[in-house]
């Protein structure tokens, strides 16, 4: 069973509703054009293997940190909204691309930013289907995914 293909509500799909679907994409102007590029192309395959049953925006940021409401330096965030027809969102930094780009190189530079977006929809995909679990289980799944779904892609492409 993959989390990101199952939903327990099905009810996304009544037209009635009125919820936006999809995901979306919102990039700082000074992101790295070799990672604009690299997350466009990265959406692309994502919009075609999976659905997104409440609009899902992704702000790209071009900072090497995003502040947590906690007030934690992460990477990446998931906010995960308390209903359903709040639209959640996630928040990437990209800053760093640079420094990883000199130190472990291009390809494994733009994986890392992949990895970390698609943790942050395993996140996504939890909070679709109402899991509950502890904070620890929920990283733990979204690591596991981020790997998953990094394999997935690498497989359908000659660099990320």
């Amino acid at each position: 069973m993959n989390l990101w293909t199952q939903y327990i509500c099905e009810n996304y799909s009544d037209k009635n509703t009125n919820i936006r679907t999809g995901l979306r994409l919102r990039i700082d102007k000074n992101v790295d054009y070799e990672v604009r590029e690299s997350i466009k192309k990265f959406a692309k395959w994502l919009r075609r293997c999976y659905k997104f049953p409440v609009r899902l925006p992704v702000y790209v940021k071009a900072t090497e940190y995003i502040k947590t409401q906690d007030g934690d330096n992460v990477v990446g965030s998931f906010f995960e909204p308390y209903e359903l027809r709040t639209e959640p969102y996630i928040r990437i930094a990209t800053g760093d691309y640079n420094e990883l780009k000199k130190s472990i190189g291009r390809d494994n530079a733009l994986a890392s930013i992949i990895y970390t977006l698609s943790h942050e929809i395993t996140h996504y995909y939890q909070w679709i289907n109402g899991l509950e679990m502890t904070v620890e289980e929920r990283e733990q799944q979204a690591d596991c995914y981020g790997d998953y779904i990094l394999e997935q892609y690498a497989g359908c492409v000659d660099y990320p």
